[in-house]
């Protein structure tokens, strides 16, 4: 497992196999690829998940989130590959003593601004400075009200006198991290809204 400032990933992205594995997953949706992604996704997971496990009490399992896919929301295909991968990954785990609760579609892009394109430089989102992207970022995205709603009932803060076990950290995952500023901004709102650590996790870099 390799780090890109706080983000822990477990492939490098520039090998042409990886890239080809991540593209036939992400815009296509070959049933190989997606397999292969949500198994090393998985992997990840379950590794860091089980060590935190053996060092606090397992009361709860930990809440997990993927980012909205823009290529989706913008229509250019008919599917989210991110909540495909969520839903196999659901299917991996014991059903009666789950290690994450899958949240599928918690954070969503922000309505009127377009995830990919600057509103000052109509510049890709994907072409930006490193700067660009991060301030970009912060505009993009909101949190579901139905996740809104299930994370007041399971938070210190929003319910301290709750009997239902608290949340203690969101896993946030994603396909692949550039620059980190997606998950920057989201874990930020996060943090503004919860009290939660927020653990960041992808495939690739």
């Amino acid at each position: 497992m390799h780090s890109h400032g706080d983000v822990m990933y477990a492939l490098e992205y520039k090998q042409k196999s990886i890239k080809k594995m991540l593209w036939d997953f992400k815009y296509y949706l070959n049933k190989d690829a997606l397999q292969a992604c949500t198994y090393i996704l998985y992997d990840q997971l379950l590794a860091d998940a089980s060590d935190r496990v053996g060092k606090i009490p397992f009361r709860v399992p930990h809440v997990l989130i993927h980012y909205p896919s823009s290529t989706y929301f913008r229509d250019d295909k008919s599917f989210d590959h991110m909540k495909e991968l969520m839903l196999l990954l659901d299917t991996l785990q014991n059903s009666d003593e789950p290690f994450f609760t899958c949240c599928v579609h918690a954070v969503l892009p922000r309505q009127g601004v377009s995830s990919d394109i600057s509103d000052n430089a109509h510049t890709p989102q994907h072409l930006g400075t490193r700067r660009q992207r991060f301030e970009w970022s912060k505009w993009r995205f909101v949190l579901s009200p139905a996740f809104e709603k299930y994370m007041q009932e399971r938070t210190y803060r929003s319910s301290p006198n709750t009997q239902i076990s608290p949340v203690t950290y969101i896993y946030c995952i994603d396909d692949v991290v550039t620059t980190g500023a997606s998950m920057q901004s989201v874990s930020d709102m996060l943090h503004e809204r919860f009290d939660v650590e927020i653990l960041k996790f992808c495939i690739c870099h």
